[in-house]
C-alpha cells in the first residue's frame, strides 16, 4: 500500500493498524507525510538509499509517527541483510534512535519473493541475534528472535501448553511470518536461538537461571502494581 492511498482513500480511513506501507515521490509532501490521527500501529516497508542508509523520505514520516506516539514496525526485507546491502549494527542503531520494532521478512514472503534461502535467513536472524546481543541497552522487539527469547524465558515457569496459548500472534504476524516457515524450521530457529543464547550466557545452567530470576521479578512487579492498583480503587492508602 502506497502512503499516499493510506491518508487520501476513503476506504482505508477507519484503520488503526496498517501495514507494508511504501513511499513514493509524493510522500514527502506535508499532507502525505503527517500522521493519521486514528492510526495506533503502522509497518513500514524498510527501503534504503545506493549506500545503505535509510531512505530520507522514509525517516522523515518514521519520526513523524514516532513524534505522534504511533507504534511502528520496520519490515526488513532479508535478503537486503543477506546480500550486504544493508548493516545489521546500522539497522539495530536505527531502532533504538527511532524508536520501532523490527520484522525480518522470511522467504515466501511476497516482498521478498525468491530471492532468499531458508539457510541464508537463518543465517540473518543469527547475525541479527549476534549483533543485539552485544548491543548495550537494545530494547527493541525484533520478529522473530525477540519471540523465541521470550519463549525460552517463559519454558522456565510455564508448560508448553500454556505458553502456546499466551503467546498470541497478530494477523499480521502470523500472515507475514508464522504462516512462511513451516513446523521444521520454526524449530529449527528456536534450537538455533536456543544455543546462542545458552553460549552468550556461559552455558544452559546459567542461562535457565537468569532467565527464572528475571521472570521472577517480573511477577513481583506485577503483584506490586495489582496491589497498587486495588488498594486504590477502595481508596486505601498502602501505609
Amino acid at each position: 500500500m502506497l502512503l499516499q492511498d493510506l491518508v487520501t482513500q476513503e476506504k482505508y480511513a477507519s484503520l488503526k493498524k496498517v501495514y507494508s506501507v511504501e513511499l513514493s515521490n509524493e510522500s514527502n509532501s506535508v499532507d502525505i507525510s503527517t500522521p493519521l490521527i486514528q492510526i495506533e500501529e503502522i509497518g513500514f516497508i524498510l527501503k534504503i538509499n545506493e549506500t545503505g542508509m535509510l531512505d530520507e523520505n522514509l525517516m522523515d514520516v518514521v519520526i513523524n509517527y514516532q513524534l505522534a506516539n504511533v507504534s511502528i514496525l520496520m519490515e526488513v526485507p532479508s535478503q537486503l541483510i543477506s546480500k550486504g546491502l544493508l548493516d545489521v549494527k546500522y539497522l539495530l542503531q536505527l531502532a533504538n534512535n527511532l524508536s520501532f520494532s523490527i520484522i525480518l521478512l522470511p522467504p515466501n514472503n511476497k516482498i521478498v519473493n525468491n530471492e532468499l534461502s531458508f539457510e541464508e535467513y537463518k543465517n540473518v536472524v543469527i547475525k541479527v541475534l549476534d549483533q543485539m546481543l552485544n548491543t548495550p541497552n537494545f530494547d527493541k522487539f525484533v520478529y522473530p528472535a525477540s519471540v523465541f527469547f521470550e519463549y525460552l524465558m517463559l519454558e522456565q515457569v510455564l508448560e508448553k501448553d500454556i505458553i502456546n496459548s499466551v503467546m498470541s500472534e497478530n494477523d499480521y504476524v502470523k500472515n507475514n511470518l508464522s504462516n512462511n516457515l513451516s513446523v521444521d524450521e520454526k524449530e529449527d530457529l528456536k534450537e538455533v536461538i536456543r544455543q546462542k543464547l545458552y553460549h552468550f550466557y556461559g552455558g544452559e545452567k546459567e542461562f535457565n537461571l537468569i532467565a527464572k530470576t528475571m521472570m521472577e521479578e517480573v511477577y513481583e512487579k506485577m503483584k506490586k502494581i495489582y496491589k497498587h492498583s486495588v488498594m486504590n480503587s477502595f481508596g486505601v492508602s498502602e501505609n
